[in-house]
């Protein structure tokens, strides 16, 4: 494996040949990152990698007498024009032949919490069910929230604007730490530290945010201010539910877990609630006892596995 590639000193081929070696071993965490860089410099170094990975995935195919069966490395040939991914533990490295600036993917599953370290020294952290593909140049920097939640703390650099877009919204972080939010309908933003400015996409409003606000899109693409509790909270696998709708609760908390949580009687579903609880351990049931407790309902698991709460007294 590489320990380290001094670029200046030898030749773009050579160094894609060893990049694709060091993919092929294994790089480490902090390595990955490195080739991002070395990636950004030069958008036609994407082709490079993907000829040399082609070129020793044939050399070692013709070793072996059969057809390459790439394992880290993975090829796609065609029309004169190559692309190529290299996947690193759940990372994947995305490179294409048109000359656009790599881009990394981030995923989380159901109920995983992951800290992400950028190159910049900006830190990610993506909630549950989130992806995310982050793209590094000596411009700019972009992250693309495409479902989920994620937490930013934004490296201060004026020369690279530092972004995070999504369907309908894009966040121009000013030196700052914030969340970004993009499921069940909800888009919005929130802010723990310096400003964001906040815009609906496709001619829509703009705001400027400061440390303990919040906006959200709604549904007539308008964007509405709003207070920012306890943000980033689930992080630490801590669930804060302030004044919060019932039904929306449940939608939230049923992202952490393969079944989810329902509530169909109307005046339940309307209930306020407000809580602060750890969900480290915990599973549907049990989660479903501590808000059915707090609200007074009752609640059964249904016959294809959701479970369902329901006006009554809370279960013993």
């Amino acid at each position: 494996m590489l320990t380290g590639i001094h670029h200046e000193e030898e030749d773009d081929d050579l160094a894609a040949a060893r990049w694709v070696l060091a993919i092929d071993e294994g790089l480490a965490p902090g390595k990955v990152e490195v080739f991002h860089a070395w990636l950004a410099e030069r958008p036609e170094r994407g082709d490079l990698i993907a000829r040399q990975a082609a070129l020793q995935a044939l050399a070692k195919s013709a070793r072996a007498g059969d057809r390459p069966s790439p394992s880290r490395r993975r090829l796609l040939i065609g029309g004169g024009l190559a692309a190529g991914a290299a996947v690193f533990g759940g990372a994947a490295v995305v490179l294409r032949s048109s000359g656009t600036n790599p881009g990394q993917a981030y995923r989380t599953a159901v109920g995983e919490v992951r800290a992400v370290a950028l190159a910049d020294s900006s830190q990610l952290w993506l909630d549950t069910r989130t992806e995310v593909t982050v793209r590094m140049t000596r411009t700019s920097r972009l992250v693309t929230l495409a479902a989920g939640r994620v937490f930013v703390e934004a490296a201060h650099d004026p020369e690279r604007p530092f972004l995070v877009q999504g369907a309908r919204f894009e966040a121009r972080a000013l030196g700052t730490a914030f969340e970004a939010t993009a499921f069940a309908g909800r888009t919005g933003v929130a802010v723990t530290r310096g400003r964001v400015r906040f815009s609906a996409r496709h001619g829509g409003s703009a705001l400027e945010l400061s440390a303990g606000e919040g906006a959200w899109i709604v549904a007539s693409g308008a964007i509405e201010r709003a207070s920012a509790p306890a943000v980033g909270a689930w992080r630490d696998h801590r669930m804060v539910l302030t004044d919060r709708r019932l039904d929306a609760a449940l939608v939230e908390l049923s992202r952490y877990f393969e079944r989810p949580l329902r509530v169909a009687d109307p005046r339940l579903a309307a209930r306020r609630v407000s809580l602060s609880f750890s969900i480290a351990d915990l599973d549907e049931r049990e989660t479903a006892s501590i808000i059915a407790d707090a609200v007074g309902a009752d609640f059964i698991r249904q016959a294809n596995g959701d479970i369902l709460l329901r006006p009554g007294a809370s279960p013993s």
